[in-house]
């Protein structure tokens, strides 16, 4: 799932392949950029345009064509202005570095900067502009947001500072108390955070997209969905926004609405790669084979292996070996062997007897699991059993750090350890809902970086 970066677009947008388009145009852009003076007083209508461009994908495309145009012979501030509008963050703040000292294009460079991930740059730019006391907010904002992102917590605690002494930066501060919030982990606190900041202005996109992630992370999938799509009627993240969006509608089923997310961004970007790869998913869900029978079938015997073993009637002896062995559900129990339990002390004939009877009833034995589960493979060969591989397979998958749509995956098939996924299939991954060959790539990848892969 994407999450920090906040550039619209990737830089490299090459290709001229046709993009089916059906929305109305009703900005002109080009018309805009050729007629907006390089004046920053300006700079609240050139923001706006910018908004208003990426719900029109051929207005976006035209300015892009005109834009290509001035390569040549366009002076260094209206192109790096072209290419800011655009939202091609790496090539507006290559361009805008030689334009000048003009308090716009130095404003856009310092923005470009910062949406192109080069945050000491930025800071170093929103801080001398924030010496002009000109359109101060603006300033100081970015510079604030160059800080957090830094995790200079001193810096940003002077800036936000600042800020408080502002009569408008209610928003921005509520916005910043909710990213200290969630940096400390105190992730409802942060939420509350958001909501204020969005109550004191509805358009505030970093809050927007900060509160939709974290709700997305929460769980809160609905309104996730709403906020994501307030988030790019705001402008900022769009590419992300919308990425997210559609991992979402992957979620709930609704395949189509999240070929038509990924396609806003296609349609401003034919290249871009992920994209591509998860409209292809959606585009494959569609058609894919689902065996409700099945699922229903493996639903509910996950239902009966998270039954906890003091449900059942056992004797005092048997219940307190189990607590002690850290056995807690049935699941647990399948795990053991006849010869694991027996060899405890204290466990003897009758307290086997005893679990062995409640697992028939469940139509269970103890050992089903490791019969069920074959070993996890390092790449190279056999598994080793030396203490140094013992400890890379015990290890969390929250350690490999994946996306958003991989981490729902591994919830989804009760996968806690790295030995619990290199005991899957590609196979068994690939028929989890919502999981495509992206997501695939992506944890044979992280695997191969601990000397690990997948079963087969």
């Amino acid at each position: 799932m994407s999450e920090e970066s906040l550039e619209q677009q990737d830089d490299q947008v090459t290709s001229d392949e046709s993009i089916d388009i059906v929305e109305e145009t009703t900005f002109d852009c080009v018309a805009f950029f050729d007629g907006v003076e390089l004046d920053f007083d300006r700079i609240d209508e050139i923001d706006a345009a910018k908004k208003t461009m990426f719900n029109e994908p051929k207005s976006y495309e035209a300015l892009r064509v005109h834009v290509k145009q001035l390569e040549e012979s366009g002076s260094k501030a209206k192109l790096g202005l072209g290419y800011w509008l655009l939202g091609r963050s790496r090539r507006a703040a290559d361009v805008l570095s030689q334009a000048g000292e003009d308090t716009l294009s130095y404003y856009l460079w310092a923005h470009a900067l910062l949406e192109a991930g080069r945050f000491e740059e930025a800071a170093e730019q929103f801080s001398e502009l924030a010496r002009t006391k000109l359109k101060e907010r603006r300033f100081l904002f970015g510079l604030a947001e160059s800080y957090r992102r830094l995790d200079d917590l001193d810096n940003l605690k002077k800036t936000i500072g600042r800020l408080e002494r502002l009569e408008d930066a209610a928003a921005d501060l509520a916005y910043f108390q909710g990213a200290h919030a969630e940096r400390e982990g105190e992730y409802a606190q942060a939420i509350e955070h958001y909501r204020d900041a969005i109550e004191k202005q509805a358009d505030h996109s970093h809050a927007l997209f900060r509160l939709a992630y974290r709700l997305d992370l929460e769980g809160e999938d609905e309104e996730a969905i709403e906020v994501y799509e307030e988030c790019m009627e705001a402008g900022i993240a769009y590419v992300n926004a919308a990425i997210n969006l559609g991992v979402l509608f992957e979620d709930a089923g609704r395949f189509r609405e999240a070929m038509r997310a990924y396609k806003r961004v296609l349609q401003h970007n034919p290249n871009h790669p992920r994209a591509l790869l998860f409209y292809k998913d959606a585009e494959a869900s569609i058609t894919m084979f689902y065996d409700e029978d099945q699922e229903r079938k493996e639903d509910k015997r996950n239902q009966i292996l998270r039954i906890p073993v003091t449900d059942f009637e056992l004797s005092v002896r048997s219940r307190n070996c189990l607590a002690k062995m850290n056995i807690v559900t049935l699941g647990d129990l399948i795990k053991k062997t006849e010869a694991e339990l027996l060899s405890y002390k204290n466990f003897g004939e009758t307290s086997l007897a005893e679990i062995k009877d409640i697992l028939s009833q469940k139509g269970l034995r103890l050992g089903m699991a490791k019969d069920e589960e074959p070993a996890p493979t390092p790449v190279g060969g056999t598994v080793s059993t030396s203490v140094g591989d013992d400890a890379v397979l015990g290890k969390s998958i929250a350690e490999l750090e994946l996306s958003i749509r991989s981490r729902k995956a591994m919830d989804r098939l009760n996968l806690v350890t790295m030995g619990d996924l290199c005991k899957i299939s590609e196979g068994e991954l690939l028929g989890c809902s919502n999981f495509g060959q992206t997501s695939l790539n992506e944890i044979k990848q992280k695997l191969a970086e601990f000397g690990l892969r997948l079963r087969g």
